[in-house]
């Protein structure tokens, strides 16, 4: 997910969620409740938002909850795309950063460099693994289709960082939130969809919502073209024949008719729609 990943959710939202009215009362419930829970834990998973490729693990974070899923449990699980994979420190420092910059104006709270399970050779140069920390450490690559994007059009997906700054300048996700994308907001969402290779939920999720303004390409850090993205996910659907209510429609008129309108009879009014 993005850097903020609920920020989809109204706060009455949340609180009605949690059953609560107050925010601090809310956090400080959570609070409890998640240490009670790390310091159970047989094993604590995480995500990575930048590994370079000399062996380090970097995760941000401004809660503090990472570090707890991180240290408490006897295993830390980082489970990420291979896509996170820099060529070094000072790469995936540079992408965590720049994450944090770009989705909150500010830099994390927390930074955390993770290269080895914790460990310490205080007493008599013996080393002991699991002293304030994981005892040990599994780093689990997925693919889940990113191989199957390089060959396309939608290879520069993979440059995506996850900052959401898209996001915020997104006319339509700003009115439709999570309609627009589905279970990942906005072209992560449409991305992930088109993967799991279900082209109608695609359309369901908001494909043809876009309204091609480019202010996302014009905010985005690395640059990607989000403009030829969209278009190129609508092409697949049109080639499989799948679009959505307003396209059949035209697709339909133009068909029939030879053109996007439709027969208009004297004193009507066409049904015009948007390209």
């Amino acid at each position: 997910h993005f850097v903020t990943p609920a920020m989809h959710l109204p706060k009455n939202d949340i609180l009605n969620f949690f059953d609560t009215k107050d925010v601090n009362q809310l956090a400080s419930q959570l609070r409890s409740e998640i240490r009670e829970y790390a310091s159970k834990a047989v094993a604590g998973v995480t995500g990575a938002n930048s590994i370079s490729a000399d062996g380090y693990v970097l995760l941000i974070e401004n809660e503090g909850n990472i570090s707890l899923a991180s240290t408490l449990p006897p295993i830390h699980i980082v489970i990420a795309g291979w896509d996170k994979v820099v060529s070094s420190l000072e790469d995936a420092l540079l992408v965590a950063r720049a994450q944090s910059l770009w989705s909150t104006g500010a830099d994390p709270a927390y930074l955390h460099l993770i290269s080895q399970p914790s460990g310490t050779v205080d007493i008599g140069g013996i080393k002991v693994r699991g002293m304030h920390g994981a005892k040990e450490i599994h780093l689990i690559l997925v693919d889940n289709g990113r191989s199957r994007l390089l060959e396309t059009d939608l290879r520069e997906v993979l440059k995506c960082i996850g900052c959401g700054a898209c996001l915020y300048v997104c006319p339509v996700y700003r009115t439709l939130l999570s309609e627009f994308g589905g279970e990942l907001p906005s072209f992560r969402g449409l991305i992930h969809t088109y993967l799991s290779g279900d082209l109608q939920k695609l359309i369901d999720n908001g494909l043809f919502k876009c309204t091609g303004c480019n202010l996302c390409q014009e905010v985005c850090p690395v640059n990607i073209n989000l403009k030829v993205i969209f278009w190129s996910l609508r092409s697949i659907c049109f080639k499989n024949g799948y679009l959505d209510e307003v396209g059949r429609d035209l697709m339909e008129k133009i068909n029939r008719f030879g053109n996007a309108v439709g027969e208009v009879k004297r004193g009507e009014r066409p049904t015009l729609h948007c390209c």
